[in-house]
């Protein structure tokens, strides 16, 4: 298994390891740069791991041990965090303004100025102008609409703080 760093140069190459989540297991205090763009590593022990400068967007972090590690200027940008454990962890400048919620029947994810729900991406004045109709269309109930109309303005709101 190889591991690239964020320059496509090869960071770690370790013929023993079989997957991704076992080679950041088994390398976590060489991870600088690494990048694990879209990388499974759920339930990782990752902790003291050296992760300054890597690439984690759109990573499956769900449950990652990350106590104590070393994420300074990390790219977790729509990284899944739910349950990730993450005391005494080093966050000094990373990259994260996203907003996940999980719907009764979507995910409504909001990045700076748009928001997905389902497979319709859009802009937020977008959504305030058609979220009715989008709901409508896509066969959700009067209280499924009401219910991610309340999850647009909240993440419009986020945003605007």
């Amino acid at each position: 298994m190889k591991l690239y760093d964020i320059h496509d140069c090869i960071k770690i190459d370790d013929p023993d390891c079989e997957t991704i989540k076992e080679l950041c297991e088994k390398h976590k205090h060489d991870l600088r740069y690494a990048n694990l763009y879209c990388a499974d590593l759920t339930g990782a022990n990752l902790s003291n791991a050296t992760l300054s400068r890597a690439n984690l967007r759109y990573a499956d972090l769900r449950g990652a041990d990350l106590r104590c590690a070393n994420l300074y200027c990390a790219d977790l940008r729509c990284a899944d965090l739910s349950r990730v454990k993450i005391y005494c962890a080093n966050l000094t400048g990373i990259n994260l303004k996203h907003l996940k919620k999980q719907g009764s029947r979507n995910y409504l994810i909001a990045i700076k100025n748009q928001i997905q729900i389902g497979c319709e991406i859009h802009s937020f004045d977008w959504w305030l102008r058609n979220y009715k109709e989008c709901g409508e269309e896509n066969d959700y109930t009067e209280e499924e609409i009401a219910e991610y109309k309340s999850y647009i303005d909240e993440a419009i709101k986020f945003f605007k703080e």
